[in-house]
């Protein structure tokens, strides 16, 4: 959904269910004006953004356990080349990733070299953390967490 539709799905949704990144406390909003709307959105890619770190940070640590390993799906993301002949460490990357289903998938389906991603990503978060923290979204509950419309609330309106 392109980012205008997601600003008018929330000003002319009736309520908004809102969940708080940090505590999970749960409420709702009422038809919030367009400074609100915006600030919502923004904080749902934040809460997006903060999970994709979260993946490569998994990436990453996992790349660090098997540092000689040349695993077709470790060597796409190092810009290395894959071993022809899988190694012992090759097999044993390979089953390590295979406990982390999300992270398996995300490297199969994503073209990126991890260290670079990993940089950019890291660097919005924390852009995009301070713009949201500055629109005032806190949790009441916590008080420390950054309210966001709930997850899938905008491809439930699709």
């Amino acid at each position: 959904m392109p980012i205008e539709d997601k600003h008018s799905a929330i000003m002319h949704h009736k309520t908004v269910p809102l969940l708080c990144m940090t505590c999970g406390f749960e409420t709702t909003i009422k038809r919030p004006d367009g400074r609100t709307a915006h600030a919502l959105v923004e904080a749902g890619y934040l809460r997006e953004l903060r999970h994709e770190l979260d993946v490569l940070r998994r990436a990453d640590y996992l790349f660090r356990r098997f540092p000689k390993s040349r695993h077709k799906l470790k060597a796409s993301h190092e810009q290395t080349t894959p071993n022809d002949s899988p190694s012992d460490e090759d097999r044993a990357f390979a089953e390590a990733l295979a406990k982390d289903q999300e992270l398996y998938d995300h490297l199969k389906n994503a073209g990126f070299l991890l260290t670079g991603r990993l940089r950019f990503v890291t660097q919005a978060v924390a852009e995009l953390a301070d713009e949201v923290n500055a629109r005032h979204l806190s949790c009441d509950n916590c008080e420390t967490g950054i309210l966001a419309p709930e997850p899938g609330f905008f491809s439930s309106l699709c």
